[in-house]
């Protein structure tokens, strides 16, 4: 398990993939490792899954949330839900000194609709630093899952997803992480953004969802096959 950092990409060259592709692990963790996530299932084709680091799972308020997700995810069923806490906190979570606001979470729709495929994603300002590399994930009918961190505002995530819809122009849903306090992004703001693809009116975009940067956050497998509907809104975990 890893969590933060800026430079994981540096590794890639030194890795050997034949070493990892006939010793699988479980590896699991969010944010600058999202590189590693990437390259693994590009080199070998071995799923991963973004989720908590293991300082994440140090936070009391809220843990049993976060815990059953990733034990849903590594040791559960293969198909599973993806479901909604009731609270979150983008507060200093991980120190444990710092008060905590707890509000109420919800999921939010853009556009409805239904579609099904395979997982892309993570954290979208670490993701773009593989494009153009051999660690690019190339696949078909995928589903995006993208989270931006609280070191970033609202401006960088606006041009690094135009940057993500131009490498990627065909995804068939978007799903958005919950963005931290420190962005600055807004419900109109963010509206403003992806009003700006036309491709973004044709398929499902759900918001504010458990994973990014702030807690707890769900558990889901890169280079798993997922289904999502909004009618009623569910997220489901076909295979990871």
């Amino acid at each position: 398990m890893s969590i933060g950092g800026f430079n994981s990409n540096e590794l890639l060259p030194y890795i050997d993939w034949n070493i990892v592709k006939n010793s699988p692990k479980i590896f699991c963790g969010f944010s600058d490792i999202t590189v590693l996530h990437q390259a693994i299932f590009a080199k070998t084709g071995l799923v991963t899954y973004y989720g908590p680091g293991y300082i994440a799972f140090l936070m009391d308020e809220l843990q049993d949330f976060q815990t059953n997700s990733w034990q849903n995810a590594v040791a559960g069923q293969s198909s599973y839900s993806l479901n909604a806490s009731d609270f979150y906190t983008s507060d200093a979570w991980y120190d444990p000194t710092q008060a905590r606001h707890l509000l109420p979470a919800a999921w939010k729709i853009y556009n409805h609709g239904k579609a099904s495929g395979e997982i892309i994603g993570g954290n979208l300002n670490t993701l773009m630093l593989v494009t153009g590399t051999s660690a690019q994930v190339k696949s078909n009918q995928q589903i995006a899952f993208l989270e931006n961190a609280e070191g970033e505002d609202f401006y960088d995530w606006d041009r690094e997803l135009a940057h993500f819809l131009q490498v990627y122009p065909d995804i068939s849903a978007l799903v958005i992480g919950r963005f931290p306090k420190e962005e600055g992004m807004t419900e109109e703001i963010l509206h403003f953004i992806l009003d700006k693809y036309p491709h973004l009116k044709t398929i499902p975009v759900v918001y504010d969802v458990d994973f990014g940067h702030t807690q707890p956050i769900f558990t889901f497998p890169l280079g798993g096959q997922v289904e999502i509907s909004t009618q009623p809104l569910k997220i489901e975990i076909l295979e990871g």
